[in-house]
């Protein structure tokens, strides 16, 4: 998957559009390009590719002038056409097991081909198959919890299970087992996951202000049946 190098920046990884002034940027642990000034290395064996934006030659090359301080043209992505496409199919899905739509799969198979050239297109769409899509092309960009919230709506216990699945720990012996210094066998794991049962951390509480000029925000909600609404 392409996407994988853009989003996770692991050892050894080289990015030409990055310090292309100096022969672009080489993710490593020793700092062997001899500009960082830091080691350059994390825990869970990964960085975030995203959102970087270069030095100023970089900016000077991606849009023909000099990065300011605190300041970039660097886009800020509100909402991406892949996300389009995948909110699309979700749509269509709607409270189905799966759907066969041929637009929904076009769609969806766009988004999953660009970034594995050769996996084979879906035939058939579930809720989980356009969940890790999303999980995978919006990696880092802030919608994943989002889609949890989402989820908790209406499948409360699958939406707590994947978030108590997540392995948020460390490994040891990374940088050494990189640079073939030791086995696999001796990376070793420091395991860490939550256990997520509160399902109040879903929900955002009502404004003080809200609150204040309106006291029945606080009760109970009245059921409605807004297919009763004529338009």
């Amino acid at each position: 998957d392409v996407r994988r190098k853009a989003t996770m920046m692991m050892y050894n990884d080289y990015y030409p559009y990055f310090w292309r002034d100096k022969g672009g940027f080489t993710a490593t642990w020793d700092d062997e390009n001899n500009v960082a000034g830091a080691t350059f290395g994390v825990g869970t064996g990964a960085n975030c590719g995203k959102h970087i934006v270069g030095n100023t030659e970089d900016h000077k090359a991606e849009y023909g002038s000099a990065s300011l301080r605190m300041a970039t043209s660097l886009s800020t992505h509100i909402l991406r056409l892949a996300d389009v496409y995948l909110i699309y199919a979700e749509a269509v899905l709607g409270n189905q097991a799966s759907t066969s739509d041929p637009e929904a799969l076009r769609l969806f198979n766009l988004v999953r081909q660009r970034g594995i050239s050769n996996a084979p297109a879906k035939t058939s769409l579930t809720f989980m198959d356009i969940f890790n899509e999303r999980r995978l092309e919006l990696s880092c960009e802030g919608d994943n919890w989002y889609d949890l919230v989402r989820l908790h709506y209406y499948n409360p216990t699958l939406a707590k299970q994947l978030i108590n699945r997540q392995e948020r720990g460390t490994y040891n012996n990374l940088k050494a087992y990189y640079r073939d210094e030791v086995a696999q066998d001796d990376v070793t794991l420091n395991s860490f996951k939550v256990n997520l049962t509160d399902d109040t951390k879903f929900f955002l509480p009502f404004p003080d202000v809200d609150i204040s000029m309106n006291k029945h925000l606080l009760e109970d909600p009245v059921e409605f049946d807004f297919s009763t609404i004529g338009y």
